[in-house]
């Protein structure tokens, strides 16, 4: 008991640097039960939530959780051994030198974390990797990375005590004399970077926009390319892309077909009932095709008119064209068949009761 009252009077009552030894003892097991905890965080926390988003179907949450479990251990460290720093009385300088290595180290981590999901979320697309164009994901990396480096600089020289609003206002100044010069360039490239994140639309896709279609062959930090079926290279500013409505034709995993067939006036009450079914019949016969509905729908001008409409599985237009023609000349067969006509437009002129069908 002796020895025990004797080791706490020395921890209590040695001062060194202005803390006593008891102080000490404090702040390092601060530090350890600081660290155990994150340690914790980053290998198990983080990887039972990597193990769940690998399970959903968004990839963003993927690439945000990669992100915070790519965060090095010494990141850790630095964290504990601050908590551990801030229950010791030191030097006011010391405690400003750590204070903007802490916040250094710390918002740098941060911010190179942001850079990384960015980055990631402009080419996450595995499936299409020429998506991304090399070009856009320099310059995307070149801009991310002045952007994270200048609010560091600035958050850095705050955090040191140095006032920053006069640089601030020369670089608002700057910055806005720049946007002007650079209206029009800057809209495109911004616009580029918005296609590479939003991703409405990927090299190799069929797109229509604002009249003019064609297969997307670049997508350039000022314009995306278009090869139109005609086999000419239509050039569009990326501005003029994002801000027009868009038709993403590449998009389609099944392609509906909704179309009308008149028949004659004519036409047997009997045969008018069949149709439907003929119809039915005819989509039915065809492989990639699914039927879906038909029914009698309008008294038109020349015609008794149907409509139906079908699915075709597949996205290839050319295989859409070959399974729209089989089945149409599926549907002459069966109306010639059953001796139904497929109307045409006709004109009837009576004369003094007498009809001429012209």
């Amino acid at each position: 008991m002796e020895n025990f009252t004797m080791m706490r009077n020395y921890l209590t009552e040695t001062v060194w640097w202005n803390n006593t030894l008891m102080q000490y003892v404090a702040a390092v097991l601060l530090a350890v039960g600081s660290y155990l905890v994150l340690w914790v965080f980053r290998n198990r926390v983080v990887r039972y939530l990597k193990d769940w988003t690998h399970k959903t179907q968004n990839r963003r949450d993927d690439v945000i959780v990669g992100s915070i479990g790519e965060i090095p251990a010494y990141f850790y460290r630095v964290i504990s051994l601050f908590v551990a720093a801030q229950s010791l009385h030191l030097n006011p300088d010391i405690l400003t030198v750590l204070d903007v290595l802490f916040v250094v180290i710390v918002l740098g981590q941060l911010a190179f974390a942001v850079k990384r999901v960015v980055l990631a979320l402009m080419s996450q697309d595995k499936e299409h990797e020429h998506a991304g164009s090399p070009k856009i994901m320099w310059f995307a990396n070149f801009l991310v990375n002045v952007i994270v480096r200048v609010l560091l600089l600035m958050l850095v020289l705050n955090n040191m005590g140095i006032a920053i609003t006069p640089l601030l206002t020369s670089l608002g100044v700057a910055w806005i004399a720049v946007a002007f010069a650079l209206q029009n360039i800057l809209e495109d490239v911004f616009s580029s970077i918005s296609i590479h994140v939003d991703k409405p639309f990927r090299v190799g896709d069929f797109i229509e926009v604002n009249d003019v279609s064609g297969t997307v062959i670049n997508i350039g930090i000022k314009t995306t390319r278009l090869r139109t079926i005609q086999g000419e290279e239509v050039v569009l500013a990326n501005k003029n892309v994002i801000n027009e409505n868009l038709h993403n034709y590449g998009k389609i995993q099944e392609r509906n077909v909704r179309t009308t067939i008149g028949v004659t006036y004519d036409t047997s009450r009997e045969n008018l009932g069949r149709i439907p079914s003929l119809l039915k019949q005819a989509v039915e016969n065809v492989e990639h095709a699914t039927f879906a509905r038909a029914h009698f729908v309008n008294f038109g001008a020349s015609s008794l008119d149907f409509e139906f409409m079908y699915a075709i599985d597949n996205k290839d237009y050319n295989l859409f064209l070959d399974v729209q023609q089989e089945i149409n000349l599926h549907i002459v067969d069966l109306f010639a068949e059953h001796k139904i006509d497929i109307a045409f437009p006709t004109q009837t002129v009576y004369v003094h009761g007498n009809s001429v069908k012209e």
